[in-house]
This record gives C-alpha cells, structure tokens and sequence, in this order.
C-alpha cells in the first residue's frame, strides 16, 4: 500500500468479494469467531507479497516465441462481510486474458482453502487502471466489479462484461480448470421469474483438484454445503441450489477431459 497522502497508479485486475450467509444478529461469541475466521482468511489473503507468473505454450509452432511473464502484487482489504482484492501487474502491457489467467490462479486456491475454514463468497472481477492512497483504492475497475459483485444468485464469481470484452478469445479457453462460460443465474424478479446471463466465471470447483489432489467433489460440497445449512432462508436455499447445479456442471465436465486425456495417454504408450 501507498504512504497515506501518495496517489498512485496501478494496473491489474480488482475483485470484490461478499461473505454470504453473515446476515442476522449473532450472541457475542458468534461475533467472535466469525471475527477470527475472517481474521484468518485474510491473513491467508495477505500472505503471498507477489509472484512472477509466465505462460508457456508446447505448441511447436510457439518454440521461437517469448514467454509473456510479469509480476503480480495481490492486495487485499476488508470491512465488514465485504473484500477487496487487488492484483497490481508489471509490465501493463500484459494481455488481459494473461492476467485474468494470473490472478484467477491465486484467487481460485485461496477461495477453496476460504471454504475449508468455513467462509463462502459471491464477487465479480474487472481489469484496468485503479488508484491507491494508503487504504483508500477506487478506479473503474472497482466501480465495475463492485456494481456487479451481488449480481449472481448463488456463491462465485463473475468475470465482468466489461471485462470479457477485454478478452482474446484465442486465449480465453473454456476450461472447468481455470474459466469457464456460464448461464449465471441471476435473482428472482418480483413475479418470482429467473434470468440467467452467459458469463465468465471463476471456476473454482475443479481447480481444487489442481491445488490439492484430495479434494474430491465429496469432500469439498459438503463444506460449501454446510456454510449454506447456517440458514435455513429461502433465498439461501435458492443459492445453495443455484451453486450446487454449477458445482456438477464444472467437476463433470473436468472428470470428461481427465478420463479424454487419460485414454489419449493410454493410446500414445500402447503404440510406443
């Protein structure tokens, strides 16, 4: 962060980010633990001061290319059931798809290991040019994700329109292991009707798989499912239902690649 008073300019990818199921009134000893369990996953949050991150291509065709590499500073702030995460890249001139790539990585691990200590978001993202000065951070990319952060009905996030217009759809690969296209399911109109939009999401189901080679799909929905079973609203209930259906969605479809793979690599050896 800035030395408060400094303005300075950043570019990167900003996510907003809201704890579902912290609505209510709560004895003071609930208060605390949730005070400890966000304490936690923030500090969890805060822990990585920056990485480098590249992309490589095994495509021949690629072998004489450079390799796009740049830095990613993640930054985080917190007040009450909301979050703020900022990803800073270095040079600016990187691809938005890279850094949407780059960031969704560190944010998609510390959204699972958020679920294992008990906590479950609803966010958007947006890539651009934001401004900080000490805890203060606005820019449109905050605007844009925090306009659209509640937009969903159910617990993930959202890539922003905004921002998908950004995208190279020749590196926007609709992957259940990074982003993945979805008819996100938005809140009930009056009439009790549902729309959905096609998005890009954060496709954090799957790339559990990736982070931790134990986190089957029984292991990880009964943690998102009992931060749901808090509340027995019908709206959180519409939610956990919303979320499960993706859920499904997402790991069936990476179980189809893994079992495609596995059978091409089981070709592959048997006429070796």
């Amino acid at each position: 962060m800035s030395a408060s008073g400094v303005i300075e300019e950043d570019y990167g990818l900003v996510a907003v980010l809201d704890a579902l199921g912290t609505r209510g009134t709560r004895s003071p000893e609930e208060w605390r633990r949730l005070m400890e369990r966000r304490s936690r996953i923030l500090a969890d949050a805060r822990s990585t001061p920056g990485f480098r991150q590249g992309f490589f291509s095994l495509e021949p065709a690629d072998s004489d290319k450079d390799v796009p590499s740049f830095d990613v500073k993640p930054a985080v702030l917190g007040f009450s059931d909301t979050l703020l995460l900022t990803f800073s890249i270095k040079p600016i001139q990187a691809e938005p798809a890279f850094i949407l790539r780059a960031a969704c990585r560190w944010l998609s691990g510390w959204y699972i290991r958020a679920i294992l200590d008990g906590d479950l978001y609803r966010g958007a993202v947006s890539i651009g040019t934001f401004y900080r000065s000490g805890e203060i951070v606005a820019g449109n990319p905050v605007n844009d994700a925090g306009s659209l952060h509640e937009l969903a009905d159910w617990a993930g996030v959202i890539v922003t329109p905004a921002t998908a217009c950004q995208l190279r759809p020749d590196l926007m690969p609709n992957s259940p292991f990074q982003y993945y296209r979805w008819d996100v399911p938005l809140h009930p109109k009056p009439d009790g009707s549902v729309d959905t939009q096609n998005l890009w999401t954060l496709s954090w189901p799957a790339r559990s798989q990736i982070i931790s080679d134990d986190l089957s799909a029984s292991r990880l929905w009964p943690s998102v499912e009992a931060i749901f079973d808090r509340s027995s609203r019908a709206d959180v209930v519409r939610k956990k239902r919303n979320t499960k259906q993706y859920f499904d969605a997402v790991w069936n479809r990476a179980l189809e690649l893994r079992r495609a793979g596995e059978e091409k690599a089981s070709r592959v050896t048997g006429l070796s």
